[in-house]
């Protein structure tokens, strides 16, 4: 059973990661414009991260799932779960009217998102560098 007050406040934290660290981003860099909007267009590569500290946080495996919507002002979406719980920290991008920090396992609005991909958490290479970073920030708040 995932102790989801655990999964929340690690969610927080790396989520409050990503916000601090976003102006120290520079946005010529091709590999991390996505993060330069955090959460707008970052979904899917933040999704991935966020798995990948969850289990190093010692929270176990967690799947990325990424969508997409017929509705072509929704358009694609990522977020990952483990055991039919979700956890998004972007849904509430493009002004969506969602929590920053979204735990459930009611996945209603989720389900809009036709699933395309299921898959364990791995870091591109582009993203090792600023992986490292957001670890180490999400570790000191």
């Amino acid at each position: 059973m995932t102790d989801e007050i655990l999964v929340r406040g690690t969610a927080e934290r790396f989520r409050a990661a990503l916000v601090q660290i976003r102006p120290n981003l520079d946005p010529r860099d091709w590999d991390l414009g996505g993060f330069i909007e955090f959460p707008d267009s970052s979904c899917e590569d933040s999704s991935t991260l966020l798995a990948v500290y969850f289990a190093e946080s010692g929270l176990g495996a967690w799947e990325v799932v990424s969508g997409g919507s017929p509705d072509v002002g929704l358009g694609s979406h990522a977020w990952v779960e483990q055991d039919g719980l979700i956890v998004d920290i972007t849904a509430s991008q493009q002004e969506w009217p969602n929590p920053d920090v979204w735990l459930t396992s009611r996945p209603g609005w989720h389900d809009q998102f036709n699933e395309t991909n299921r898959a364990p958490a791995e870091i591109r290479e582009e993203l090792a560098e600023l992986y490292l970073r957001l670890k180490r920030l999400a570790h000191e708040l």
